[in-house]
């Protein structure tokens, strides 16, 4: 982790009062037909997509493609439907075709109300604790099922930068985006991102300040057990053909429709229970 993000999340604390409650019931559903691009754009500095454009659905898009033989359009598109179906919903997000190069792209929508860069670390770095001097329920609840869930995943890859803030009014609302580096496929059953990741040092500097719901966590495991083999591998259908990476599908959904599934939740339960997940 940079040293850049580790002093974003320092800064001194900024009084609650300066700042708007969050929610994080943001919903989205995505589309089972692609949309085509009519402009192809140089995505924002840094970020690490193909390129950004505006598609004949009349949204605008960051679009990803595989990079490093790694099947980033199946994991985005697979996962960001599954953080929806246990209630972490993300932006919108379809199918991208490129006429012109006969492209196709994993595409987040673009949302108007996004908060900037700047209010979203105020709040992150903006400890609330109630009247007993117990860290309020949200975002601590929220960021500690959004663990758990990369955890489940194996997404070793969650930075302050995938998560964003959107504007509702008076409030803001969290969403995640960015599951490409999530390797559930190949993760054995008691593997889970290590102390030197992105998404467990993160993880760590939150909970200082938002704390950690051990409880939250345990619900959102329930959530995903819950979600039945047909479903999970429902989001695999529609895909176009040179997203399908067959090996990491078929593994995905066997390991969904197996005990392996009930394995992995189970190890992870133990860990939280042992106060090893953070």
């Amino acid at each position: 982790m940079s040293g850049k993000k580790l002093e974003a999340l320092r800064l001194p604390k900024v009084g609650t009062g300066q700042n708007p409650i969050l929610s994080s019931d943001f919903g989205s559903q995505k589309p089972m037909f692609p949309a085509r691009l009519n402009t192809r754009e140089f995505p924002p500095a840094g970020a690490h997509i193909a390129l950004a454009g505006r598609a004949d659905d009349g949204e605008f898009y960051f679009c990803k493609d595989d990079r490093s033989g790694q099947p980033i359009r199946l994991r985005e598109f697979v996962f960001s439907s599954l953080a929806q179906e246990v209630g972490l919903p993300t932006p919108g997000f379809r199918v991208i075709e490129d006429d012109l190069t006969g492209e196709t792209f994993f595409g987040s929508r673009r949302l108007p109300s996004t908060a900037s860069d700047a209010a979203k670390k105020r709040f992150l770095r903006t400890e609330r604790r109630d009247e007993l001097g117990r860290h309020v329920d949200f975002p601590g609840r929220w960021l500690s099922q959004l663990h758990i869930f990369d955890m489940f995943l194996d997404n070793w890859d969650r930075s302050i930068d995938n998560i964003i803030a959107l504007e509702d009014g008076s409030r803001l609302r969290l969403c995640p985006i960015d599951f490409a580096a999530a390797e559930l496929a190949n993760a054995p059953p008691d593997r889970f991102p290590v102390a030197e990741t992105e998404t467990v040092t993160v993880a760590k500097l939150l909970r200082i300040v938002h704390g950690f719901f051990p409880d939250s966590a345990h619900q959102m495991l329930t959530k995903i057990g819950a979600v039945p083999s047909a479903v999970f591998g429902s989001f695999f259908e529609g895909l176009p053909f040179e997203w399908t990476d067959q090996r990491e599908r078929d593994s995905l959904c066997d390991f969904w429709a197996s005990q392996r599934l009930g394995y992995r939740i189970d190890a992870l339960r133990s860990k939280l229970d042992d106060g090893q997940v953070l």
